[in-house]
């Protein structure tokens, strides 16, 4: 059970969706990844892992760097 659960949505500011749009749109065209894995169960999952991180760390500041884990961290586990 997530611990910001709740059941009401908040309205997304334009200029934020309008970021995250851009941001999407840059991470999937540099790369040459499918348009499509943004909404993709997984990445939809680690997006919420990522925003829910940030939620609880509202009040520190910290490098997404630091957050997120190595690659060969990942490889290992998977």
């Amino acid at each position: 059970r997530d611990f910001y659960s709740s059941s009401k949505t908040t309205p997304i500011p334009s200029k934020l969706k309008l970021r995250v749009t851009q941001a999407c749109t840059e991470f999937c065209a540099v790369d040459g990844r499918a348009f499509d894995v943004i909404t993709d169960d997984d990445f939809q999952n680690f997006a919420k892992v990522l925003f829910d991180a940030g939620r609880s760390l509202y009040k520190s500041s910290i490098e997404i760097k630091e957050l997120l884990p190595h690659s060969t961290t990942v490889r290992k586990k998977h």
